[in-house]
């Protein structure tokens, strides 16, 4: 075994397999002491068995402490090996003494190039074969030894960003970042607390610790180099100055000295966070604790390579102003209005002196609370900046910081309306005269300033009587972020329909640059109601090209109320930049566009497609199938039961195999066994996507009860943006022929950065018609119109022979449908420049008269219209709201009857959508050619 390699495992009583044999004893690390039986048989109370090396392969994934009941050995001598369990020997009954105060369970040693595992648990049966808690904990020990023992676990991966809250569980904060369970320590003890902590909005981080006089962690990383280590701390145990003092060496250099927690963070229960750059040259990162005032402790512990471009923000202050005898709000720190101090860090100085020599001042007079149950408590409480009265003179606040870029939140306001609020921060103003009114008494504000004097500054000068309730500060990491430049609703907008959505433009890092739609989550996107923090449900998600961001709520927002809409640097663009945060108010009408005569019950079918959704749906021409598209590139087909269930699903996967995205999907009215899609260059993978690889593609089906249908290309060379836009619906008109709605290349028209400068082409943003019924050449109609990357383009859509007519061109239409009444082709544009740029929906029925969408996201809808509701006549917006907290919106159609066909006892499956926000279909303008018959020589009209 020494020199050959190999395994010895031991269980229980293989100790004694030889039991006079000193050679297996030593190979073994230990010989069993069974002299007058000096065992503990099955105490009636459990043995507390404590991990003493908790990021050992065979103790991955164990609780760092359990109790245990079951038949424990004493041994002879002490074991020369690593201890994984040891005994709490006050829990032990019948113990010899020899096994000391860290009396071993189980262990591991080297023999050579062999691997020795012995474990002293498993006299009890049931724990090999049993599911109780204790049982299905012994046997994971026991399988990680064994795997440990022959060579064959697998190392998990090491992620690149380690963060560990100690002494506690698994959490993630507010950011969406994951902090794992305590591991990694050697000895220590554990404490927690149910205490608020200060200066945070992530509490668990800081209301669990591990604690030692020489604690110590071995944390395995990535890969050798720079790292910049963060150590979140915050003493509950600790009453005064002094009471706790400790030194951090780390890969055998003291980088910390004489850290007192209570004292540098100002009391107890207060946030402090410590960070220091180190290099790995071992792939383990040691850290060494060393108490010189009784004992060391880590509440938190964060591993970022420095190599990464944007560490997350390591600093944050949340500070409440308030009188001395208000409730300090959660994670807040109290300013009570006092004078500036160097020692506190912070305080008040007076206005005069902004930009001279400080002169302090304090304000503790003019600190009030409204004490109004109803209301937000940061917002009962504030400071006055300027006082009507001679109570104090104008005053200024500043924290001292680092130089460097931070986030800055302001809130001020007052329930009176005595005041025209006005903040400047670093002599930049980021809430400009804001004069309260009963629907909106508060208002916020954020913007990213710069330090450069060591002191961050905010003032009043230019308001009148400002109030100021609190001030969030968040450190900026250097470099370039993405952010918002500006959203519908505008910041203090009045009168917003109560089921808008929120819409953000936003400016990316360049090409290739796209929101990250996984970080949009209801930690890093939140709506609350202003006045009391009530938080409103809903949905946050981005475009299909990833460049803008919009929020739906789940429900009509409160009439006649004021809103509070805030975006986290927790939000991320797909190579992990952090958005610089953002935050905009607004007011509520009256309005809730709620009183439509039509009214559906609607019940779910299917919810399995995943975040992206379907682009496109359709219903067979005998009404027995469903057909579902999807932007990645699948084809999917249900049964139809008589009660409107869907069965029987089966999948075609040639297109996603081939990296391709549908969008338009139709049966051929002439061919039951035909549909047309619109088939172009992926939209899920980065971007960007290649111009003029955008198809209009036949799916021929096959006979039998398989789905494996032939894709034949008809019209390839369709021009494509560098995301979202491209080839998208497509509809049969009543003349026979195929529409396309084509997409433009850019946001707004012009060449954007955000879309790779690509221009516009012949055949974009524009209504294409196309003649099915041509027989294609190999490969499909080529028209392709301009050379693109050595690829020749000679299509001519202008020439003499090819028949136009002109229509109104469109950036990104993406629904069309046909009116059976009035003729005319509907569709869906897409208003861009911020107001209206996410909007993300599909086609809802063949030659369909009606026209709905949905904000309900990855799921199909099926509704059935109520007896009598067969007609309407919108001249605006409707919004039908379910008993399941979804909507259906209807467009405005303009000057239009439209006839609603629903047989009151058929349920039909109709709609499909991933973002909504607001949209009007119209009928399209048109001149005296519509319907000018091909020319010989043309497949395609373009309008």
């Amino acid at each position: 075994m020494s020199a050959m390699g190999g395994a010895l495992i031991g269980v229980h009583g293989g100790i004694s397999t030889f039991g006079e044999s000193n050679e297996f004893g030593a190979l073994l690390g230990a010989k069993a002491d069974t002299r007058n039986n000096r065992t503990n048989l099955h105490s009636p109370n459990n043995t507390n068995v404590e991990i003493s090396v908790n990021n050992h392969p065979a103790n991955l994934g164990l609780p760092g402490s359990f109790a245990f009941a079951d038949e424990l050995y004493n041994f002879t001598t002490q074991p020369q090996a690593e201890f994984l369990f040891t005994v709490d020997e006050s829990t032990y009954i019948g113990d010899n003494g020899v096994g000391g105060s860290n009396h071993p369970l189980a262990w591991v040693r080297n023999e050579g190039q062999g691997r020795v595992f012995y474990s002293a648990l498993g006299h009890d049966e049931h724990l090999y074969e049993g599911s109780a808690p204790m049982d299905l904990l012994f046997q994971q020990h026991l399988e990680q030894g064994i795997e440990w023992a022959l060579n064959r676990q697998a190392a998990p991966p090491i992620p690149s960003i380690v963060r560990i809250n100690a002494g506690g569980g698994a959490y993630t904060d507010r950011n969406g970042n994951l902090w794992s369970a305590d591991r990694y320590f050697t000895g220590g003890n554990v404490a927690s607390t149910q205490a608020a902590i200060a200066n945070t909005q992530d509490d668990p981080l800081y209301q669990s610790e591990r604690w030692l006089r020489n604690l110590a962690y071995a944390v395995p990383v990535a890969a050798n180099g720079d790292y910049q280590v963060t150590l979140k701390l915050a003493d509950f145990w600790a009453n005064a100055a002094g009471d706790r003092i400790f030194d951090l060496s780390a890969e055998g250099r003291k980088v910390l000295d004489d850290v007192d927690v209570f004292a540098q963070a100002g009391g107890k229960n207060i946030a402090l966070d410590k960070t220091f750059n180190i290099t790995v040259s071992d792939g383990i990162l040691n850290l060494d604790f060393l108490a010189s005032a009784n004992n060391a402790k880590l509440s938190a512990l964060e591993i970022i390579p420095k190599a990464l471009t944007n560490p997350p923000p390591t600093f944050s202050r949340l500070i409440n102003f308030q009188a001395t005898a208000s409730a300090t709000p959660q994670g807040y720190s109290a300013d009570i209005g006092e004078a500036f101090n160097p020692a506190r860090g912070y305080g008040w100085i007076t206005e005069t002196s902004v930009g001279r020599t400080p002169v302090p001042v304090d304000l503790r007079g003019v600190a009030r609370d409204r004490q109004d149950p109803n209301t937000d408590p940061r917002l009962n409480t504030f400071l006055h900046m300027e006082h009507i009265g001679n109570d104090a003179p104008a005053a200024a606040w500043e924290y001292t910081l680092p130089n460097g870029d931070y986030s800055v939140t302001v809130s001020v306001g007052d329930r009176y309306f005595d005041s025209t609020h006005r903040i400047n921060v670093e002599g930049q103003n980021i809430l400009p005269n804001f004069v309260p009114t009963s629907r909106q008494p508060y208002e916020l504000a954020t913007a990213t300033v710069r330090v450069n004097d060591g002191r961050l500054t905010l003032d009043s000068i230019g308001g009148d009587n400002t109030r100021i309730n609190y001030v969030e500060i968040k450190r900026v990491d250097p470099g370039n972020h993405p952010r918002i430049p500006s959203g519908v609703p505008l910041s203090r907008a009045s009168n917003i329909n109560r089921n808008a959505a929120i819409t953000l433009d936003v400016d990316l890092l360049g090409t290739g640059s796209v929101v990250d739609g996984a970080t949009l989550t209801n930690r890093t996107v939140q709506l609350y109601r202003t006045r009391d923090g009530a938080p409103v449900a809903g949905i946050a998600n981005t475009t299909g090209g990833g460049d803008a961001i919009v929020f739906q709520p789940s429900r009509s927002l409160d009439a006649n109320t004021h809103y509070t809409f805030r975006l986290s640097d927790g939000v991320k663009d797909e190579s992990g930049v952090a958005f610089l945060p953002f935050s905009t108010t607004f007011s509520t009408g009256s309005n809730d566009n709620s009183n439509s005569a039509i009214r559906f019950n609607k019940s779910t079918v299917y919810t399995g497609i995943g975040p992206l959704g379907f682009s496109s749906l359709e219903t067979s021409p005998d009404g027995t199938q469903l057909y579902g598209a999807t932007i990645t590139g699948e084809l999917h087909r249900w049964t139809i039961a008589a009660d409107g269930r869907l069965t029987n699903q089966q999948t075609f996967l040639g297109l996603a195999n081939a990296n391709r995205s549908i969008i338009g999907l139709v049966f051929d009215p002439q061919d039951p066994k035909t549909l047309w899609i619109t088939n172009n260059d992926s939209v899920v993978t980065p971007p960007p996507a290649n111009d003029f690889t955008s198809k209009i593609s036949k799916v021929t089906l096959n006979s039998g009860s398989s789905f494996a249908p032939t894709v034949t290309d008809y019209v390839v060379g369709l021009p494509r943006a560098t995301r979202s836009h491209m080839s998208n619906s497509l509809e049969f008109g009543p003349d026979g022929a195929l529409y396309l709605t084509q997409g433009g290349n850019a946001a707004t028209g012009a060449p954007d950065s955000n879309w790779g400068n690509r221009p516009e082409r012949l055949l974009t943003a524009s209504v294409l018609r196309i003649d099915p019924r041509r027989t294609a050449p190999v490969g499909g109609f080529n028209v392709q119109t301009e050379t693109y990357n050595g690829k020749p383009g000679t299509y001519n859509p202008l020439c003499a022979q090819c028949p136009r007519s002109r229509y109104t061109a469109r950036e990104s239409a993406m629904p069309t449908t046909w009116s059976g009444i009035a003729m005319a082709l509907f569709m869906c544009r897409i208003t861009v420049a911020v107001r209206q740029k996410a909007i993300r929906q599909m086609t809802l029925g063949r030659h369909s008269t009606k026209s709905f969408w949905a904000s309900i996201p990855k799921m199909i809808i099926c509704i059935e219209s109520n007896p009598g509701a067969t007609t309407v006549t919108p001249t605006r917006p409707k919004v039908i709201t379910s008993s399941t907290g979804g909507i259906l919106r209807q467009g405005s159609i303009q000057r239009r009857s439209i006839n609603m066909p629903w047989v009151p006892s058929r349920i039909r499956c109709i709609g499909v959508l991933l973002t909504i926000l607001a949209a009007t279909v119209r009928p399209m303008a048109r001149s005296n050619t519509w319907a000018m018959p091909l020319g010989a020589n043309c497949a395609i009209n373009s309008w």
